[in-house]
């Protein structure tokens, strides 16, 4: 009897070991799981895990980015829940959240690294003038609705915060082409090094598209009427170029200073208009839509006791549209003297 109880206190005891075992796995795993969890700036404007976040939020990284395979800015937010993303013409994008999906996408505040790109005169992003590439951007924070007060006014709908690449991202060089249909002709070059006191990286890239102007269906191709002519008329001008540059350094001297420093330059040239020969009014016709869009951002930090910071910013950003609308009359196009343009700026501190 004494025996078996013996062999019954062992049995006991090693299940209760075991037990314990199978709970110190578990609990170490769920630390892990939730440790996992991603970590956002854009909510409150402070770190915090997502899971805290006081919004519905959506994080995309860099692995998501790589894996999605898309080529455009907008195309990206097709990952994001509930958000609309939609093209006024192939050159011309726009993006919403359950809010107005016309040419002009309002109350959307978009940020680049903590500048605004929103432009107020025309109430939208100029998503096709912004002097990044997809390959630039690290992660994108979407805060989705407009429980976004810390943003102002312009985030009745949402914030989109983009995050470039650090200086320091990349180390080498490389270089990019991508050639399809529909005209697309992408090539971009990178390179970048760190260094002990000085890291970073420039981005030269070039990239076109024919848009949709090759589509045979309305309304894109509308039938002809006119006497001497038959079959369609492509009613669509909506190729897209760009050229841009950006440069982003980071200088720290010592252990306590780090000094960030980007620059930027963006030149594009969108075809817009229609093509209306039927009617022989149409005051918007084919022509270009020449866009030039530039930023300087500048940032100091300094690290105090207590893993506190001292961090002061500016930015500059501008940018500048014009167009040459010709007309039509009596069967012949003049460049008229028609000219619109606009051009705003912004400084920040």
């Amino acid at each position: 009897m004494r025996f078996f109880r013996q062999r019954l206190f062992m049995a006991v005891s090693l299940f209760g070991i075991t037990t314990q075992s199978v709970w110190a796995a578990d609990s170490s795993s769920e630390q892990a799981y939730f440790q996992d969890f991603p970590v956002v700036l854009s909510a409150s404007r402070l770190s915090q895990p997502l899971s805290e976040a006081p919004n519905a939020m959506t994080v995309i990284d860099r692995k998501m980015i790589v894996a999605s395979g898309f080529r455009t800015i907008p195309d990206l937010f097709k990952l994001v829940p509930g958000m609309y993303v939609s093209y006024y013409k192939g050159s011309q994008a726009f993006v919403s959240y359950h809010g107005s999906t016309d040419q002009y996408a309002r109350r959307m505040q978009v940020m680049i690294d903590g500048r605004s790109v929103y432009l107020p005169p025309v109430s939208t992003v100029d998503w096709a003038n912004l002097p990044i590439t997809v390959d630039d951007i690290e992660r994108i924070e979407v805060i989705r609705g407009p429980a976004a007060a810390s943003h102002g006014a312009n985030s009745t709908q949402g914030v989109i915060s983009i995050t470039t690449r650090d200086a320091g991202g990349v180390d080498g060089k490389t270089v990019s082409v991508t050639r399809g249909n529909k005209g697309i002709n992408d090539v971009s070059a990178r390179f970048g090094k760190r260094g002990d006191t000085l890291d970073y990286r420039m981005t030269l890239a070039y990239s076109a598209d024919n848009g949709y102007d090759n589509l045979s269906t309305p309304p894109n191709n509308i039938p002809v009427t006119q006497p001497k002519a038959t079959g369609l008329l492509n009613n669509s001008n909506d190729s897209n170029q760009v050229r841009l540059l950006n440069y982003r350094a980071d200088y720290h001297p010592n252990g306590i200073d780090r000094f960030d420093i980007q620059f930027g330059f963006n030149h594009d040239i969108q075809g817009v208009g229609f093509n209306d020969k039927n009617t022989g009014t149409n005051q918007n016709t084919f022509h270009d839509l020449v866009g030039n869009s530039g930023f300087l951002q500048l940032g100091w930090i300094r690290a105090l006791e207590n893993s506190a910071e001292l961090s002061l910013n500016y930015y500059h950003i501008r940018q500048d549209q014009h167009e040459t609308l010709p007309y039509y009359r009596g069967g012949v196009f003049f460049n008229g003297p028609i000219i619109q343009s606009v051009n705003t700026a912004r400084d920040d501190t």
